[in-house]
């Protein structure tokens, strides 16, 4: 049977939209502020950090979000912005060159996933 792989790549502007409403949706809403720095990190596994300095007196302040969140806000971020994704898909997310891009296979066995990891 033949294997289809899709590799989604996200920009960082896309990847802070995704996080600023799936924390929104989530109730969870960044203060207001200026988004001074987003930085991704791949070990031990894949997250994003954001660090936001207040509009008004405050301390800066950092949220990180831990891969499985990721992969929710991503596959939401693609729901939104209507680009197709198969639900029966594996789905997975790599970190390539400070750029993340969602793998999406279709008919892939576990053996097939790990050629992505």
């Amino acid at each position: 049977m033949a294997v289809e792989v899709r590799f989604i790549l996200f920009s960082m502007k896309e990847i802070t939209q995704a996080l600023v409403a799936h924390l929104r949706k989530a109730g969870k809403p960044l203060p207001v502020g200026s988004v001074r720095r987003v930085s991704l990190a791949a070990a031990p596994t894949l997250n994003v950090a954001i660090d936001l300095v207040p509009d008004k007196e405050g301390e800066a302040v950092r949220m990180t979000v831990k891969e499985g969140e990721l992969i929710a806000m991503i596959i939401a971020f693609c729901i939104d912005q209507h680009i197709p994704l198969p639900r029966d898909g594996a789905k997975s997310l790599r970190l390539v060159e400070n750029e993340f891009y969602l793998v999406v296979a279709l008919g892939a066995s576990e053996e097939h996933m790990k050629i992505f990891k």
